[in-house]
């Protein structure tokens, strides 16, 4: 049985919104009751040379609400006990989730809608568009007054274009590949999968041109890798495809792929997606 980031539906990776990888719904965003809504996901990254995690409705970047919402407000937290590496710690992942409830429950009725939240650096900033900030900002004075240990700042501007959602929060097509991993290998895990076996990774990609994917070929034969397959779409103009192998350990899958998807961008081809098959622990009982 095989397990795919491009061919099958069930386990799709693509480095372009488009192709339809969203992600889970997270447990994280439902945590305390929250009333927080849409198509959550989150990923890993670095700002300011620290590590950071990022949640985001993704369904808000189809059609964002930049007319009824024009009004970018941020609410920061700043964490008592972050772990060394400045994110969050479960020490305080109950308070801090229902302070999220909170500062959603301070949205009163049609008055905006949460983007998102970044996390690290000892602090959780959490992104809202609204109407009007005035009264926003009096609801959330009033609700952290229920979290009297935390200090908080709020700042905000007028953002008509959603940039901070589209390029602050929103994922670069390197983020939507590692979120593509995580999901992948969750399908793994749900099909009895420990992830810690080494098993040949097939990656499958696409050139313009057989010129730039002779180059890239030759590139990665040079780094180890074994071609398995060349071959030519039947679209107009036709895109050259590519099909290569490494060995790799799913658990560690963004150690191994991201590097090829750099190195895929840097010679001009599009990355379509990896598979690989599907090993069962011994202790599921499966073959």
């Amino acid at each position: 049985m095989r397990s795919s980031s491009t061919f099958s539906p069930a386990f799709r990776n693509s480095a372009l919104p488009a192709r339809g990888l969203l992600g889970h719904t997270l447990a994280a965003a439902k945590a305390g009751g929250t009333r927080v809504s849409g198509h959550w996901n989150s990923y890993f990254t670095t700002r300011e040379g620290l590590p950071a995690s990022v949640m985001l409705d993704m369904s808000l970047r189809q059609d964002p609400p930049r007319a009824k919402f024009p009004l970018m407000t941020s609410v920061r937290i700043h964490m008592r006990a972050p772990r060394e590496d400045g994110l969050s710690s479960q020490e305080e992942f109950d308070t801090l989730s229902d302070i999220f409830d909170a500062l959603d429950k301070a949205l009163a009725q049609g008055q905006g809608v949460c983007a998102g939240r970044i996390n690290g650096n000892g602090a959780q900033d959490y992104v809202f568009y609204v109407a009007g900030r005035a009264a926003f900002e009096a609801n959330v004075r009033q609700a952290m007054q229920a979290f009297p240990d935390y200090t908080f700042d709020i700042g905000g501007r007028d953002d008509p274009e959603w940039a901070v959602y589209l390029e602050t929060l929103y994922p670069s097509p390197r983020d939507f590949q590692a979120m593509g991993n995580r999901d992948v290998c969750d399908g793994l895990e749900r099909s009895g999968d420990d992830l810690q076996t080494p098993r040949l990774i097939d990656h499958c990609v696409y050139f313009a041109d057989e010129v730039a994917r002779r180059r890239f070929m030759k590139h990665m034969m040079a780094q180890g890798f074994r071609i398995t397959d060349q071959f030519e779409t039947e679209s107009i103009p036709p895109a050259f495809g590519l099909v290569f192998s490494q060995l790799a350990v799913p658990a560690h899958i963004d150690d191994y792929q991201l590097p090829v998807f750099d190195d895929v961008v840097e010679f001009g081809g599009e990355y379509d997606g990896w598979e690989t098959v599907i090993i069962k622990s011994p202790d599921t009982g499966g073959p």
